[in-house]
């Protein structure tokens, strides 16, 4: 098992599925669980670890491409990290730091699908979208122009900014 960045590789060792190991990883806190059948960490910040104990999820286990937490009576499980979210079933969660198996509440965000859908139209729209069109008949048509920021830049904002920071970079 590879050490997460921070942790001495030295003072990390393999851990047996289903084994829990409290660490603390660049001074925050956080709960290592082993994840079922292969063993690969999930990292959990103290306040989800204890949002799934108060539901009896105590194990989880990898399938279909994500981490499940599961528990006696519920082998089937939920999506990790959407269970500690609990967005509105119109939102998909995302994952800060492009690692699956860190769940901490810092590193994950739900996002609307319908601004993921209207970032696709602004992407198709192209850099001249909002300025004056000649259309073949001669006329002029003129667009209105896109939400400053756009939805795109309200995505990467949401995806790089961990909650209760400020924004960086300029929001147009």
């Amino acid at each position: 098992m590879i050490a997460p960045p921070g942790i001495v590789k030295s003072s990390f060792r393999k851990a047996a599925p289903g084994e829990i190991i409290e660490l603390t990883l660049g001074g925050e806190e956080i709960v290592l669980i082993s994840s079922l059948p292969t063993g690969y960490a999930a990292i959990l910040c103290p306040a989800g670890w204890k949002a799934f104990q108060r539901w009896k999820l105590t194990s989880f286990r990898v399938a279909n491409g994500s981490l499940r937490a599961c528990g006696k009576g519920r082998p089937a499980g939920f999506v990790a990290a959407r269970f500690l979210l609990n967005p509105p079933t119109n939102s998909k969660v995302f994952h800060r730091n492009g690692n699956l198996f860190d769940i901490r509440l810092s590193n994950i965000v739900a996002i609307p699908r319908s601004l993921l859908k209207q970032a696709g139209v602004e992407a198709a729209r192209g850099p001249d979208y909002g300025r004056d069109v000649q259309l073949r008949d001669g006329r002029r048509r003129s667009y209105r122009k896109p939400m400053v920021p756009s939805a795109r830049r309200r995505i990467g904002l949401a995806l790089e900014n961990t909650p209760g920071s400020e924004p960086t970079g300029d929001p147009g």
